[in-house]
């Protein structure tokens, strides 16, 4: 498809709904010429946001097969054939592609050069709780050490920082934040180390990883994206009360609204352990980034409720038809028969997220699933089995 066509296309669905609009009104309604000018300019909105996905975006992709955008992009939203009725948007019945391609021009995406920017700002994050710790530690004021480095790399001597998951991150993280020179000590090369005797309840595991990290009293946890934080929660408890980390520091270089305030609680857990836990993150994305969350206070307009209620109902109809067997789509995602299902992603996570690695389980399925025959506008790749057992 060519720009020309996807013009074209952009122009064609929202003017046959501007002509539902106008069904009834006075043909010389004076507010007709502002509300094509309107629609005018939102085309060349949507056009130019459509162009940057493809052209800044989407090549960057790690998952996609060479193929062109504009293909992919119109094969996906040629499936959303039906009617959104109940939507009060000033249309008689809304169109699901109406919607689809809203979605479309709201996906926030994050490409290599702003993951490092995020990772740049979770670095930042760091040496300032660093140096903290170091003015703690020398009973001074953080004021007096700021211009002193030895303190700062005393601390950092002290630190292990561990990714989450096997993300490209964590190298990008390594090459681009740590100090160069001296510091190889300071990285666990793999999460699964510290999780494994916890999981087993090896007590003899959990005793070598004392002695082996015994002069690390900092445990800098990266990961890329925490959507919903339910994972990392039972994890950071264990290594609270197993290990001998003194400070446990969780630092996505994005963070939800939902997995923030649900690890912030876990503050209060490790001052009853005589440890501390706290969350640095990159950048927090609050309340109205997701469509799940109707009684969001926020007022940044990132949906309006139109928009909201549209997506909902999107969602729910194409879990029905395509994504029932994905099991990561029930809150009880372990379970052989879950019974909560979660059509706005993992945890009803709601939100239109996709990274240039992946796209997280917790954005809209129907931007990333393929079950059930759905074709994907982003595919995710599963890193692990997301089947129901049979």
């Amino acid at each position: 498809m060519t720009e020309e066509q996807l013009l074209e296309l952009v122009e064609e669905w929202d003017e046959r709904e501007y002509e539902e609009d106008l069904y009834g009104k006075l043909a010389n309604d004076p507010g007709e010429h502002n509300d094509r000018k309107t629609r005018e300019n939102r085309h060349k909105d949507m056009f130019d946001k459509l162009l940057f996905l493809e052209k800044h975006f989407f090549k960057e992709y790690d998952l996609n097969q060479p193929q062109c955008f504009m293909e992919i992009f119109l094969r996906w939203i040629e499936q959303f054939n039906g009617k959104v009725a109940g939507v009060n948007d000033g249309s008689i019945l809304s169109s699901e592609n109406r919607y689809a391609f809203i979605l479309a021009h709201k996906i926030i995406f994050f490409g290599r050069n702003q993951i490092i920017s995020l990772l740049k700002e979770v670095w930042d994050n760091i040496k300032r709780e660093l140096l903290m710790l170091a003015a703690k530690q020398d009973n001074v004021s953080p004021i007096d050490l700021m211009f002193k480095g030895e303190p700062i790399f005393e601390q950092l001597n002290a630190s292990a920082f561990v990714p989450l998951s096997d993300s490209s991150h964590f190298q990008e993280f390594r090459h681009h934040c740590l100090p160069s020179g001296g510091f190889a000590s300071i990285v666990i090369p793999c999460f699964d180390r510290l999780c494994l005797p916890l999981e087993l309840k090896n007590k003899d595991l959990m005793n070598r990883i004392n002695k082996m990290y015994g002069d690390k009293k900092n445990l800098f946890i990266l990961e890329d994206f925490s959507g919903s934080g339910t994972s990392i929660e039972k994890n950071v408890k264990l290594i609270i009360k197993n290990y001998m980390f003194e400070n446990i520091y969780f630092c996505p270089c994005i963070i939800s609204d939902k997995a923030k305030t649900r690890l912030e609680k876990l503050e209060n857990f490790a001052v009853g352990k005589g440890k501390t836990f706290k969350v640095l993150y990159g950048i927090h994305m609050g309340k109205s980034y997701s469509i799940s969350d109707d009684d969001s206070d926020d007022d940044s307009g990132v949906w309006q409720e139109q928009e909201k209620t549209a997506l909902q109902e999107i969602s729910k109809k194409y879990f029905e038809s395509h994504f029932k067997e994905n099991a990561y789509l029930y809150l009880d995602h372990k379970s052989i028969n879950p019974v909560e299902s979660t059509p706005f992603g993992f945890r009803n996570g709601g939100l239109a997220i996709v990274l240039y690695t992946n796209c997280p389980n917790n954005s809209l399925p129907i931007i990333w699933s393929d079950d059930g025959g759905w074709y994907p506008l982003f595919k995710r790749r599963e890193r692990v089995q997301k089947r129901l057992i049979q």
